[in-house]
């Protein structure tokens, strides 16, 4: 069972939390991204978990999650892939992590600003 968030509790904190956005970069480069989210596509997770931290660090830019990380919450566009990677970080020993099941449609659907890169 999986520790979801809900999207008026993500778009409070957002500042204070670590989004880590597992759908490919295509879909980002196409529909935009939830604001200071980081990318690590799904196809991705059990090699980027398997990385040591500052390897992680520098092609992610972000500290490797291990332990105790309730920052961390996983989204997708529709919530499928962000369970598959909140999984994959819970076997790989993660703990308190968060998982986004509304995703990028619950968020868009909300109203929730969208970044776009260029």
């Amino acid at each position: 069972m999986s520790a979801e968030i809900q999207f008026e509790e993500l778009k409070e904190n957002l500042g204070n939390l670590t989004v880590v956005d597992v759908r490919s970069s295509g879909e980002i480069a196409k529909l935009g991204c939830i604001p200071g989210s980081v990318n690590i596509p799904l196809t991705e997770i059990e090699e980027a978990i398997n990385l040591d931290g500052e390897d992680f660090k520098d092609k992610y830019g972000i500290d490797k999650p291990e332990g105790s990380c309730p920052h961390i919450v996983t989204h997708c566009m529709k919530g499928g892939r962000a369970q598959k990677a909140y999984d994959a970080l819970a076997a790989a020993g993660v703990e308190d992590h968060r998982v986004y099941m509304g995703s990028f449609n619950d968020w868009v659907a909300n109203g929730g600003e969208v970044s776009k890169t260029e």
